[in-house]
């Protein structure tokens, strides 16, 4: 069974009086890439993040969200530049003594002054803090699965009925092919008749020649063998499970050089209709299956 690429996931997990929430998404990707939107106190745990998020999902473009509520105000300490707010004290103390300044210095000039202090905060990460991460890490994931699952059924079932569609043209191909060349000989048999050619025996051999010329520039059973196979190998990776995006793409790729050599030797415009419905079947597919894990 399909994987789709496309999911969302969340999922919250509390720990004391905070709580953590995770939020995911993914699109479609070549490979699989992970980004980040969290909190700097979450920073020490995005590698072993990654990794858990990676063993979940082989390709896909994967953005992680994360939110904790928690009180801020005991994680942040102020610190003021000590040495500096001397300086500033000595330096406004000269000004008083040759006349230049009067009053004092306001504390507002110390406290928002982004020079003489500023705000630390505590980014350690406790244990209950890296539980719950990784509970609700683990619980979104869960959720994200099982959308990219669903939507990979559909996909599934689309794919399947869309390669027996593409069958059935194939079938028509392989079944109109021997009437080209019989409806080719048929026209030069008329030709000969309306242009008064006595069928002399030198004659007949040239028609027959041109015919076997044309039944070998026209025939088409080489591609509607191997496209039979690329059908079956189709319908097998389908049902397979785990990663098949990739295979998938490079069967569609055979099957289009293969619908692609058909149209070209396809002088009849029965077999000139199944060839366009057979490549618009192979766009269509080959559309979805960029989702596809």
């Amino acid at each position: 069974m399909l994987t789709s690429m496309t999911g969302y996931g969340y999922a919250t997990a509390s720990y004391g009086n905070a709580r953590v929430q995770i939020e995911i998404k993914s699109v479609n990707h070549r490979y699989c890439d992970v980004q980040f939107r969290m909190p700097r106190r979450f920073n020490g745990i995005e590698e072993e993040a990654k990794r858990r998020i990676q063993s979940h999902c082989k390709r896909g473009k994967i953005d992680v969200y994360v939110a904790a509520s928690d009180d801020a105000k005991a994680d942040k300490t102020v610190q003021l530049d000590w040495p500096l707010i001397h300086q500033y004290m000595k330096a406004a103390d000269e000004l008083k003594q040759y006349g230049e300044f009067e009053g004092s210095l306001p504390i507002e000039s110390v406290l928002f002054s982004p020079e003489l202090t500023t705000i630390q905060e505590d980014l350690s990460l406790t244990e209950e803090s890296r539980i719950a991460f990784l509970q609700a890490l683990e619980e979104a994931l869960e959720s994200l699965n099982t959308m990219r699952t669903r939507e990979g059924e559909a996909l599934t079932e689309a794919l399947l009925q869309e390669v027996e569609e593409f069958s059935y043209h194939t079938k028509e191909l392989e079944r109109l092919s021997p009437k080209v060349v019989v409806s080719y000989r048929e026209k030069l048999h008329a030709l000969l008749k309306e242009w008064k050619i006595e069928s002399r025996e030198e004659e007949l051999e040239r028609l027959r020649l041109e015919v076997f010329l044309y039944a070998d520039k026209v025939n088409i059973e080489e591609e509607i063998t191997r496209l039979q196979a690329h059908i079956g190998q189709f319908r097998t990776t389908v049902d397979q499970a785990g990663v098949a995006g990739r295979k998938l793409e490079f069967i569609l790729q055979e099957m289009h050089r293969e619908i692609n050599t058909v149209g070209s030797k396809a002088n009849d415009a029965a077999m000139s209709a199944h060839v366009v419905e057979g490549k618009s079947l192979l766009e269509k597919m080959k559309e979805q299956i960029q989702n596809i894990c």
